[in-house]
C-alpha cells in the first residue's frame, strides 16, 4: 500500500519511507557497496527516486501493457516486462545531474538490472492485488 500512495496518491510525506525499504532490497539484489551503509546523497538514492519520478508519470507508462509489465501471462514485448516507456537516457540524467555519458558508463546497468526490477516487482504487486480486489 505504501507504494500506491506514493506512486497513485501522490502522498509525498511517504516517499521517504518508501525509498528506505526499496534500499535494502536493492542492496540484497546486488547493488554494489562497500560499507554496507548507505547514505541519503549516495547515487542509489538517486536511483530509487528517479524510478519512482519515472514511475509517477503518466507519460512513462507503456501503452501497451498500460503500465503493468504483462499482458495475460505473457511479458510485454513494448516495455520488456518494466511497465514503463523507456526514458532517454538524457532525461534521465537530467534528473540525476550527470552527463548522459556518465549515465550510461556508470549507472545504467544497475539502474535497469536491480532498480527497475524492483519498482515494476511492486507496481505487478499492487496490479494482481487490484484484480483480486475486483
Amino acid at each position: 500500500t505504501l507504494y500506491a500512495r506514493v506512486i497513485y496518491l501522490r502522498e509525498d510525506h511517504l516517499r521517504e519511507k518508501l525509498v528506505a525499504e526499496i534500499i535494502p532490497i536493492a542492496l540484497e539484489s546486488g547493488w554494489p557497496h562497500q560499507s554496507g551503509v548507505i547514505s541519503c546523497e549516495s547515487r542509489l538514492y538517486d536511483l530509487i527516486n528517479l524510478a519512482i519520478d519515472e514511475e509517477r508519470s503518466d507519460k512513462a507508462r507503456c501503452r501497451a501493457c498500460n503500465g503493468v509489465g504483462r499482458i495475460g501471462a505473457h511479458v510485454c514485448e513494448k516495455c520488456k516486462g518494466a511497465g514503463l516507456r523507456r526514458p532517454t537516457l538524457v532525461s534521465r540524467a537530467r534528473g540525476l545531474n550527470i552527463t548522459p555519458q556518465a549515465f550510461k558508463k556508470y549507472w545504467l546497468r544497475d539502474y535497469e538490472t536491480i532498480i527497475l526490477p524492483i519498482v515494476t516487482y511492486l507496481a505487478m504487486d499492487l496490479a494482481t492485488a487490484k484484480a483480486k480486489i475486483g
